[in-house]
């Protein structure tokens, strides 16, 4: 009988975790430029008015709906860190129990 062999690999996960993490804190971090240059722009009064009024409001629920996009992204990243850690486990578990096996 041939030899089977089950390799869990992992390696792929890792980066995907880190790619995840990684484009969630550039979000983060132009989500905080963008309303800091709209804080800075009110606060001047160079812009006043209904016009202004209404763009700041669409900003700020803007803002809500990117900084729960971060929250998500940070939630997956954390999925699949869990999920590289089950599959090695599964894999250590399913190598172990086949050693011997013919």
């Amino acid at each position: 009988m041939a030899e089977q062999k089950f390799v869990g690999n992992t390696e792929n996960l890792e980066s995907l975790q880190m790619v995840i993490k990684d484009k969630a804190g550039d979000i983060d971090d132009k989500i905080e430029k963008i309303y800091s240059a709209l804080i800075k722009i009110n606060k001047e009064g160079t812009w006043a008015g209904a016009a202004a009024d209404t763009f700041i409001n669409k900003c700020n629920n803007s803002k809500t709906t990117f900084t729960n996009l971060v929250k998500f992204l940070n939630d997956y990243a954390e999925v699949v860190g869990v999920v590289n850690k089950n599959l090695e486990v599964l894999s250590n578990n399913v190598s172990s129990a086949c050693k011997g096996v013919q």
